[in-house]
């Protein structure tokens, strides 16, 4: 059942299924399509001609679909695709997804992320928390981009990238901790001083992902801002992905 919220706006030749929910001061541009399952918070706007929660197989159910937190805005042409199986794809709050890009299913894209014009995101990706991709990217399915990491234009991202990251070239490599993002988000001198130690002992010693975590515990205390990186790292150790550096 098609549940419709207070403020509603839309332009013309939208296209809404029925099994839809959309909260409250949502505007869609002209051409929207937004298919079943698909839930969108308060105070979202989705510019012209975006598709959201297109299928890429399998059935209907209630396990599968797609979950856009308030205060998202998603730009001109953006595509969307919908859950596949029994997971979801969640678009969490005050995203914004920029014009031209697209979505794979199952992805999560975490609180306050910016995706820029024309980036390609993969299957089962992980953006995190304040995450920045610039324009014409590319993160491979599966991938996972940790908290604060500022990707830079163009880049094909093909495996992990630490939290708190500066990635830029091609192929790409951290460049340096994103100590601007870290200083905007209200991260302690002391705090950042900690993280570019980390950053020595995972990049510039040579060392395998566990002897990276075992460095981190051992010559590190274990900050909170150090517990994330730990956490990161036991993650990719975990799928054998590998990591960007």
């Amino acid at each position: 059942m098609r549940t419709i919220g207070a403020n509603f706006r839309k332009g013309d030749y939208c296209k809404i299924d029925d099994n839809v929910l959309i909260g409250d001061n949502v505007v869609l541009g002209s051409g929207v399509v937004i298919y079943n399952d698909v839930i969108i918070g308060s105070d979202v706007f989705i510019a012209d001609y975006s598709v959201i929660g297109l299928r890429v197989g399998g059935e209907e159910g209630k396990d599968s679909g797609l979950i856009i937190g308030d205060g998202v805005e998603i730009y001109p042409y953006t595509l969307i695709q919908s859950g596949k199986g029994e997971k979801k794809t969640e678009i969490e709050s005050d995203v914004r997804i920029l014009g031209h890009s697209t979505v794979g299913y199952n992805s999560k894209i975490k609180k306050g992320a910016i995706v820029a014009t024309g980036t390609i995101i993969g299957h089962d990706v992980t953006v995190g928390d304040s995450v920045i991709i610039n324009a014409r990217s590319y993160l491979k399915a599966g991938v996972s981009v940790g908290k604060l990491a500022h990707i830079a234009t163009i880049a094909s991202i093909e495996y992990d990238v630490l939290p708190f990251s500066t990635v830029k070239g091609s192929p790409p490599y951290v460049e340096n901790v994103n100590i601007a993002g870290l200083k905007k988000y209200g991260y302690r001198e002391e705090d950042i001083e900690v993280i570019m130690r980390a950053f020595e002992i995972v990049f510039k010693e040579g060392l395998t992902v566990s002897q990276a975590i075992e460095n981190l515990v051992s010559k590190i205390d274990r900050e909170s801002v150090i517990a994330e990186i730990e956490e990161f790292l036991g993650n990719v150790k975990n799928t054998g992905r590998g990591l960007v550096k």
